[in-house]
């Protein structure tokens, strides 16, 4: 996915979308306004640290120690992570809730989904 280069110029009114629709304007007047990332036109954040497939985890890991594992690079905004069972089933997702932008408080989010898979005659069940 290309990304949009962000605008050089100003916007003329608040929520203004840039011509590729990445960027809005958040400009209210004031000496702090700027284009930001539109929600969603984000790329999804990159695994840098995966480790290799088959290597143990020890029962005792929390879901911080894997969240962190995959995603340990993080904006000094999010502040810490809270983990919820999310509406989405067998989904767990971490927020920001003490995050100090606006980004970080409703648009950053980690999800985990958990499946299981069995064969005949074995099974797995709720």
């Amino acid at each position: 996915m290309k990304t949009e280069s962000k605008p050089s110029s100003r916007g003329t009114h608040y929520g203004q979308l840039s011509p590729g629709g990445h960027w809005m304007w958040k400009g209210t007047g004031g000496p702090s306004d700027d284009w930001v990332v539109q929600v969603g036109q984000q790329k999804a954040p990159e695994v840098l640290a995966q480790p290799a497939a088959g290597t143990a985890i020890p029962g005792t890991t929390t879901i911080d120690a894997l969240f962190t594992t995959l995603f340990a690079t993080r904006s000094g905004d999010l502040g810490a992570a809270s983990y919820a069972w999310s509406s989405a089933p067998n989904t767990i997702v971490a927020t920001f809730p003490s995050g100090t932008t606006t980004s970080a408080l409703n648009g950053c989010a980690l999800f985990a989904k958990l499946e299981a898979r069995s064969v005949y005659p074995s099974s797995i069940r709720p």
